[in-house]
This record gives structure tokens, C-alpha cells and sequence, in this order.
């Protein structure tokens, strides 16, 4: 119990320090949602523009049938300085939740590192004539920053974005997601996505 307190404790502190970073501008909002057969996950992320990037923070949850759900909050900050159409980002990802597979029961609780990548495919290249872009993220979550039953997490996340609108898009993605547990189990999930995103 004191490990969950602690977890939900950091992600709290993670939050202030995210809102009171000093944003230079009106933040915007991003909603998503996206689905399969099996699984819905959705995302709601607050956007403001800080000194040479953006800082991002929001909630997430994602759930999958009878498998598991997961639930939680992310912080991260964001840039192009490289090029214009090459975006990347560093943050944080709290999450907790419930695996069940094969009859048993394990909670879940943790704090992950990411990095997300994503490229915007310029107009001269792109053939048709919505604007499209490439994304990439991975998320890691050693040891020491998991608890309840928890050993170790992570995910990878690849897809592409069209613009449908300009504050509309609409997502294709793939997932791999491993869960380890104190009893050295595995859970692994391979899974295809598709949803769109709305900014306001």
C-alpha cells in the first residue's frame, strides 16, 4: 500500500510542476481516441507553449476485453529544433492497473521514461494531398520504478497521422506492449489500432 501511495504521490507532483512551468502562450487541448476489436484506448492532453518547445500533460487509459486496463497521467516537453518538420519529446508516464491472464490476478503500478518521435512527410514527397506524418514512441519502466506486483514495463508504438482537418486527425497504429511480474510472468500484447484526434 505505501508503494501505491508513493506512485500516485509522484504523479500528483509531476502535474504541479507541469502547470506552473511558465507557459508562454494559450494552451490548446487534444483529444483521442482510438479502437480495435477488442481494446479502446483514449488520451486527454493539455498543450502549451513553454522558452524552445511545448510541454504537454494529460491522462491515459487503455482497456483490453477481460486482458488488463490501464490508467494514468504524462508529462512531457517537446521540440523541433532540429528541423522544422522533425518533432521530438522526453517525459514521464505514470500508470496503474489490473493484468489478468491464465486465471490470475495482478496489480499494476509504475513510472516509465519516454521518448516519442514523429515526422512530418513534406509536400514534395507526399502523394497525395492530405498532410501526413510519421510517429514513433517507446516507453520503459526498469525495476526500481515499479511496484504493487510490477517488475518491469514496456511499449513500443509506430503509426502514421493524416490530417483530415486542421485540427482533426485520424491514426493508424501499432502497439507492442510487455508486462513482467514478480514471479518472472510475462504478458505480452501485439495489437493494431485506428482512432482520431481533435485539438481545441
Amino acid at each position: 500500500m505505501m508503494h501505491i501511495r508513493r506512485f500516485f504521490l509522484t504523479i500528483a507532483v509531476l502535474f504541479f510542476v507541469s502547470l506552473i512551468s511558465g507557459e508562454t502562450t494559450a494552451a490548446e487541448y487534444r483529444l483521442g481516441l482510438k479502437v480495435n476489436h477488442t481494446t479502446v484506448d483514449a488520451s486527454l492532453e493539455r498543450i502549451g507553449a513553454v522558452r524552445r518547445g511545448n510541454v504537454c500533460i494529460g491522462v491515459v487509459g487503455t482497456y483490453k476485453d477481460t486482458d488488463y486496463w490501464t490508467a494514468g497521467g504524462k508529462v512531457s516537453m517537446t521540440s523541433n529544433q532540429l528541423h522544422p518538420d522533425f518533432q521530438y519529446g522526453v517525459g514521464f508516464k505514470g500508470l496503474g492497473g489490473n493484468v489478468e491472464q491464465d486465471h490470475r490476478d495482478e496489480d499494476l503500478a509504475l513510472m516509465a521514461f519516454t521518448v516519442d518521435l514523429s515526422y512530418d512527410i513534406p509536400p514534395a514527397v507526399n502523394p497525395i494531398p492530405l498532410p501526413i506524418d510519421l510517429y514513433a514512441g517507446v516507453s520503459m519502466a526498469p525495476k526500481p520504478l515499479c511496484f504493487s506486483d510490477g517488475k518491469t514495463y514496456g511499449d513500443f508504438r509506430l503509426g502514421t497521422g493524416w490530417y483530415i482537418m486542421e485540427n482533426a486527425i485520424i491514426f493508424a497504429e501499432y502497439r507492442y506492449t510487455e508486462f513482467r511480474f514478480e514471479d518472472v510472468r510475462s504478458v505480452y500484447d501485439n495489437i493494431a489500432l485506428i482512432g482520431y484526434s481533435v485539438r481545441f
